[in-house]
């Protein structure tokens, strides 16, 4: 805020983000609806790395257990 005025590019720069994070929220929930058992077509989604689906796209093996015998 300078002289009493809004910030323009701030002002802008909220408004795309906004956008941008509409466009994701409604694309998860599509993604969310859209399943095998009542569509046609499936959304892509992608995971994180860390998250049980993300470990089973990479065909990676949970260690948790021996993680956790290690700490002890």
């Amino acid at each position: 805020n300078s002289n009493g005025k809004p910030n323009g590019s701030c002002i802008r720069a909220g408004g795309v983000f906004g956008l941008i994070a509409a466009f994701l929220a409604w694309y998860n929930a599509l993604a969310g609806i859209a399943d095998t058992s009542n569509s046609f077509f499936l959304i892509p989604v992608a995971h994180f790395p860390w998250s049980d689906k993300g470990r089973e796209a990479r065909n990676k093996v949970d260690n948790a257990e021996a993680r956790g015998l290690a700490e002890v």
